[in-house]
């Protein structure tokens, strides 16, 4: 059984169509005692208009997150916006080595796997260091192609 599930995109996700509130109801369903909605960047339309949270409150502990993909040549504007708001949750992701996602071909072009997933750990070692206000790093897996 999941006692909680801490990363849940919803519709406001670009890589999501579902309502909160089905994934709401379908933690509630399966006897979650929490859920974590961890939308990316754009999580603040969620957040300003939260009425699920005050409407399940006595069904289900409902914290809002966010995923947000680090960059070491963003820190000022990821730091600014990760402090604007008080999450409950946030995941620090690397979607990107240098300005190429993993999932691209050119990604891997003209070097070996090696060089390749060495780039991308040397990334996540880099925001690793630089970035301390995640509470957990998500998709060390993320170049692994479907």
């Amino acid at each position: 059984m999941i006692k909680a599930d801490v990363h849940v995109h919803s519709k406001f996700s670009p890589d999501s169509k579902t309502e909160v509130i089905f994934h709401i109801e379908k933690a509630i369903e399966q006897r979650a005692h929490s859920i974590c909605i961890t939308d990316h960047y754009d999580i603040i339309y969620l957040y300003k208009k939260n009425d699920a949270k005050e409407k399940y409150k006595r069904e289900i502990d409902i914290l809002i997150g966010v995923e947000v993909g680090l960059l070491s040549q963003f820190k000022k504007q990821i730091n600014e916006f990760l402090n604007r708001y008080e999450f409950d949750f946030i995941i620090g992701s690397s979607h990107f080595v240098g300005n190429i996602e993993p999932y691209q071909s050119i990604f891997w072009e003209n070097r070996s796997e090696k060089e390749a997933l060495r780039n991308y750990f040397e990334s996540i070692l880099e925001n690793v260091k630089i970035f301390k206000n995640y509470d957990v790093y998500g998709h060390l897996d993320y170049y692994v192609p479907f």
